[in-house]
């Protein structure tokens, strides 16, 4: 079982007596017992413990019951970031749900979306045929008619079906600083939504065809909008012995690196107060895959940077920030199978936007974005959401 590779750390976590449960994203708005970390750990370890000692059923037969607790989580990483042990209990509960999905006790709304992700190559389900037409044609064509170059786009599923302006906006503050680039076309779902699932060999089917498609296409640079697909393509796929050519570099990342060297030019001013949140992807887990530290490998500044060199934009901080931000509950399955604690978590997040008195939500997610934007319409709050390309490109 794959639980037995993280043994030490989920006895440590499930008997432990620290209260990591009350800054846990989920926890926090469940308030059930059965989701708070060290329960979640403490479900593993007892099967692990009846593995040792098998009784009257076999250890298999609890994954069945651990099943729905396991997904009890954002997997946002908060209680590992204030842990005093440094326990990375997201790869507990990931090994945990890899092993109720090979032992046959998937939820509906993962099996959902492993039919999905096999059928449409996306979590979602949306058509493949169709990923890239909600893009403006006339920007898509640029950068499809480009045969050789040097920098691509990885566009990735959230923002090519439900926010497309950020691709757009990318496409504008490239071709603002002259660097011409193009596109994955074959590309599909990263593969990191449905491995968090425990949906392990669809996962690998995924990154197998992206690694192959990406390093077809000869780019020295490929850059990343999505945090998820930045960490798996950076982390994930090495690991599992698929090597990317192009240097990995996000999106907040590369647009610093334009400013720095003076071929990206910000002329207009956007009057507006920000608040900067860090999506935990970026600020918790950028690598490696089995975390005991967080340090600078994180990314927590370019965005800050690129933020604060827009003309007359004001960024007030959130009070819980960088490695100790809180999950904006975007993660698929969440939203899937607790779909009211997703809103309430990320509720918390627009809440410290406002006591911080700002106006805009700057986000480096595309499912930061949707979600938050979900939430505001859903609460009727007097709030944007906003991406950091999209910032960038008000002031082209």
């Amino acid at each position: 079982m794959h639980i037995d590779e993280r043994a030490d750390e989920i006895k440590i976590c499930a008997y432990c007596p620290l209260m990591c449960k009350n800054v846990d994203a989920f926890h926090r708005h469940d308030g059930t017992e059965t989701s708070a970390p060290h329960i979640r750990n403490m479900m593993l370890q007892k099967i692990l413990q009846e593995k040792e000692n098998p009784k009257d059923h076999p250890p298999e037969t609890h994954l069945e019951e651990a099943a729905e607790v396991l997904y009890k989580t954002t997997l946002g990483g908060e209680s590992t970031a204030w842990c005093g042990e440094s326990m990375d209990i997201r790869a507990n509960m990931i090994a945990g749900r890899t092993d109720v999905v090979e032992h046959g006790y998937a939820p509906p709304a993962v099996e959902d979306v492993r039919h999905r992700s096999q059928r449409e190559h996306n979590a979602y389900g949306e058509p493949h045929n169709q990923r890239f037409a909600n893009i403006d044609s006339t920007v898509l064509n640029r950068f499809q008619d480009r045969t050789a170059p040097s920098v691509g786009l990885w566009i990735g599923c959230t923002t090519a079906y439900y926010e497309p302006e950020i691709f757009e906006s990318l496409a504008a503050i490239l071709d603002a600083s002259d660097v011409a680039a193009g596109i994955v076309e074959e590309e599909r779902c990263c593969g990191l939504p449905q491995y968090k699932l425990g949906l392990r060999d669809t996962a690998l089917d995924l990154m197998e065809h992206n690694a192959n498609a990406i390093n077809n296409r000869g780019f020295e640079t490929l850059v990343v909008d999505c945090p998820e697909c930045y960490r798996a393509l950076n982390d994930y796929y090495p690991h599992f012995g698929h090597d990317i050519s192009p240097e990995i570099v996000h999106s907040s990342q590369f647009i610093q690196t334009l400013l720095e060297e003076g071929t990206l030019e910000l002329n207009s001013t956007v009057s507006e107060t920000v608040s900067y949140h860090d999506p935990y992807e970026l600020s918790r887990h950028t690598a490696p895959i089995d975390r005991n530290e967080y340090d600078t490998s994180d990314i927590h500044e370019p965005p800050r940077e690129v933020l604060d060199s827009i003309p007359g934009l004001h960024r007030e901080e959130l009070r819980h920030n960088r490695n100790k931000a809180f999950s904006c509950g975007g993660d698929i399955g969440v939203r899937k199978m607790h779909p009211d604690v997703a809103q309430k978590v990320g509720q918390t997040v627009l809440d410290e936007v406002v006591t911080a008195g700002a106006d805009t939500v700057a986000v480096a997610s595309p499912e930061c974005k949707r979600h938050l934007s979900e939430t505001i319409t859903e609460n009727d709050l007097n709030l944007e959401v906003a991406s950091i390309p999209e910032l960038v490109a008000r002031t082209l």
